[in-house]
């Protein structure tokens, strides 16, 4: 007996139910009624066992769905007797991408990823177990090289790329309230100001997904804002990235390996008229030469322009010092 638990109990439950090519037990005389109960119903969650019921006497009869449903059965057995974790790292914020590792896989957090992709996906009716409000901002730009191009972040939690903002925290006043937070604490040096900067509403969009950085299935409401600003520049960081419009909307879209976590926006730019192609540049007074951002977005091509302007100067001075 640990802390209340008879662990050996438990484990002779589940080395008690018989494999599946042996007839099938009644799940009273596994152990007492209520907590052989309790493991069974639990276990056929994870599809290792096969239930029928006494067509004579109405009680449930149990054995193990499969071979490997047994042999599962035995080692969790061991894992409880034992009292180790099959699962770890529940503090981890964040799922990782495929493929995936052992590690990652006996996760707390992507094992419930898993789960939940699994029940959301596979069961009628199912509900999310989680709600959040969220603020995000488009932020558009006018390059000259790609034409309208917009601001995503990297989400080191999620591991993917989203529009600047976040969840709504005790002591925000709004939504509005929600996405000047988030604006300030993503972009550097970025400090509001209402003489410059406005954030205009575009929509609530309400969305349900599994959560990258918690696993569980989760329904947003996602208030949307559109920055419109008079300066003339705007840092996005180390982990800001400009996509252009057809990347944005594209579910399959990857940025450096990673996906985007945009279902809102896109479900949000079929109910804005005009779309979000339609939106103004947030920025109209920036300033952004055609060389900058072609070392920003094409550094190859960049270096190569200045190795041959170097050579064209270098070649015509030697010209004339040798004339």
């Amino acid at each position: 007996m640990s802390g209340g638990i008879d662990r050996s109990a438990v484990a002779r439950i589940l080395r008690a139910i018989p494999p599946d090519d042996e007839s099938p037990v009644p799940v009273d005389g596994l152990a007492e009624s209520a907590v052989a109960g309790a493991v069974v119903g639990l276990l056929s969650a994870f599809g290792a066992l096969v239930i029928t019921t006494d067509s004579t006497t109405g009680s449930l009869r149990v054995k193990a769905a499969t071979t490997a449903a047994s042999l599962f059965l035995k080692s969790l057995a061991q894992y409880v007797e034992q009292n180790f974790a099959v699962l770890d790292n529940w503090s981890r914020i964040g799922t990782a991408e495929p493929p995936y590792n052992e590690q990652a896989i006996l996760s707390g957090p992507q094992f419930l990823y898993f789960m939940e992709r699994r029940r959301m996906s596979g069961t009628s009716g199912a509900t999310a177990l989680r709600s959040v409000r969220v603020s995000q901002v488009v932020v558009k730009r006018t390059g000259r090289l790609r034409g309208p191009e917009y601001l995503v972040l990297h989400d080191t939690a999620a591991r993917q790329f989203q529009l600047p903002g976040g969840h709504a925290r005790d002591g925000d006043q709004d939504a509005s309230d929600v996405a000047v937070r988030e604006l300030q604490e993503e972009l550097p040096g970025y400090v509001f100001d209402p003489t410059t900067d406005r954030l205009v509403g575009l929509g609530l969009v309400d969305i349900t997904a599994v959560s990258r950085s918690y696993g569980v299935s989760t329904r947003y409401q996602i208030s949307f804002f559109h920055l419109q600003s008079g300066r003339r520049s705007l840092l996005a960081g180390p982990g800001g990235r400009w996509l252009a419009e057809s990347d944005l909307l594209d579910a399959n879209a990857r940025v450096e390996g990673m996906t985007l976590n945009l279902a809102g926006l896109r479900k949000l730019n079929q109910t804005v008229a005009g779309g979000i192609a339609g939106l103004p540049s947030s920025l109209p007074n920036a300033t952004r030469g055609a060389l900058p951002e072609l070392a920003q977005r094409k550094p190859l091509e960049f270096w190569g322009f200045v190795v041959g302007v170097v050579g064209i100067v270098l070649t015509v001075v030697i010209y004339f010092i040798q004339d």
